[in-house]
């Protein structure tokens, strides 16, 4: 990793942080926020996130018809067999278990919840995530909250052998070398390049992916590309709008091309 910007944050935690980023994959980290010990770390993030429990986010106003559209979605690939079915379903770092109450409106499939942050009666524990005990795990707004790799490996390993993972979160070509940029909050510790994801999608075993602009959600499949290709183009030809059509790739779909100066500008790619 090489040395790559520094931002002054308020928090009497934090001050300067400094950044780094891998001159081969262009992935960046937080390495003073990666570094903190973990008491000042819990307290970054209890005042960060004080809105939860309410019914809006001050940092994502989208996240609401975001959450709709990710419910919508998982039940129109479940409806399509593109979402195996024979394990169950998780979602990791639920929070209150939005998605899981909106899916419930939308399928029968039922999607458990685990949160190590904010564990709630009914709640997934900690000791039944097994490896490959899932058959669809989902994840959204919890990568670049991730320090290392190993909690990264952790996420993926629940996924059956020939289970999906869904993905939700900020993935540029390139990622900006300007503090100013809207991502770098306090509580972001990891941003993500295509390439970056490229390399962990091959590390993990997935063969193919699409990606589903209105719900800013990715689907990796261990199942064979070809037949996910061929129920894709069979769900794309009932004619959807360019945001809510299924855009498809054998390997990671690397749909946001934006540089820098691109993301700087579209503010609301991850709002997102």
């Amino acid at each position: 990793m090489q040395p790559w910007l520094e931002k002054y944050f308020p928090q009497p935690e934090l001050g300067t942080v400094t950044y780094v980023k891998c001159p081969d994959c262009g992935f960046v980290a937080a390495q003073t926020i990666n570094e903190l010990p973990p008491e000042k770390r819990s307290r970054v993030n209890q005042s960060f996130h004080s809105y939860q429990g309410g019914e809006s986010c001050p940092i994502d106003a989208k996240w609401p018809e975001r959450l709709e559209a990710q419910a919508t979605v998982i039940a129109d690939l479940a409806a399509a067999h593109l979402l195996p079915t024979a394990a169950p379903w998780l979602d990791y770092g639920s929070g209150e278990g939005n998605l899981s109450a909106l899916l419930a409106q939308r399928s029968a499939r039922r999607l458990l919840n685990f949160d190590a942050h904010l564990p709630r009666p009914g709640y997934v524990e900690p000791s039944a995530l097994k490896a490959g005990a899932f058959e669809f795990v989902i994840t959204t707004s919890v990568f670049e909250h991730l320090r290392t790799r190993a909690q990264m490996d952790e996420i993926a390993g629940l996924v059956a052998p020939d289970g999906v993972m869904g993905l939700h979160t900020m993935v540029a070509e390139e990622i900006p070398a300007n503090p100013d940029w809207f991502y770098y909050l306090p509580v972001h510790c990891a941003f993500f390049t295509n390439a970056s994801m490229q390399r962990l999608f091959e590390a993990w075993g997935f063969r193919s992916s699409i990606y589903h602009v209105r719900s800013r959600l990715w689907f990796w499949f261990k199942a064979d590309p070809a037949t996910v290709e061929n129920a894709v183009a069979a769900l794309n030809a009932r004619g959807a709008t360019p945001a809510d059509a299924y855009h498809f790739k054998r390997g990671f779909m690397d749909y946001w091309k934006l540089k820098p100066a691109e993301v700087m500008q579209r503010r609301s790619l991850n709002a997102a």
